[in-house]
């Protein structure tokens, strides 16, 4: 599983992924294996896994090509659970944001609480903010029931 291939027989290169993953083996923010991969960029979360789990990559051929990849560390290194210099290595978030030709959305991030599958409120934040100490709207009335949002990671 990955944020942009589950496996790939093939070069898999300029591509940026945020994501949030969950699964077996062989999970990564890119891709859980890959024959090459080359100039990426992930922001990813693992939330469940067993083995091969990578920020960038879950796992790569014998023989393969990794180089010029980054990831924001989010507690997970770059390549099964190993980061390298110059194939798939840590960048900070305010390095990152410098990197030219960037999608706007892989640096934007918005909280979105929806009532009865309608967008109550959409609010922006930054990477790293302390989502504790948003104010979140009143939960919409409907007769007959009490509303409450739920618990969420702040961090």
């Amino acid at each position: 599983m990955g944020g942009i291939a589950g496996r790939s027989e093939s070069t898999v290169r300029n591509c940026y992924a945020k994501s949030v993953l969950s699964g077996g083996s062989y999970i990564g923010g890119i891709a859980g294996w890959a024959a090459n991969l080359r100039s990426c960029c992930a922001i990813a979360t693992v939330k469940e896994g067993t083995e091969y789990i990578g920020a960038v990559l879950g796992s790569v051929k014998t023989d393969g090509v990794i180089n010029g990849n980054v990831f924001i560390d989010t507690g997970i290194a770059g390549v099964d659970g190993i980061s390298y210099a110059g194939k798939a290595e840590p960048i900070a978030f305010s390095d990152l944001v410098k990197k030219e030709g960037l999608p706007s959305e892989l640096t934007e991030f918005k909280l979105i609480l929806t009532a009865d599958e309608k967008t109550v409120e959409t609010i922006p934040f930054s990477y790293g903010d302390d989502l504790s100490r948003v104010t979140l709207p009143e939960v919409p009335e409907k007769s007959g029931y009490f509303g409450k949002w739920g618990e969420f990671d702040t961090s």
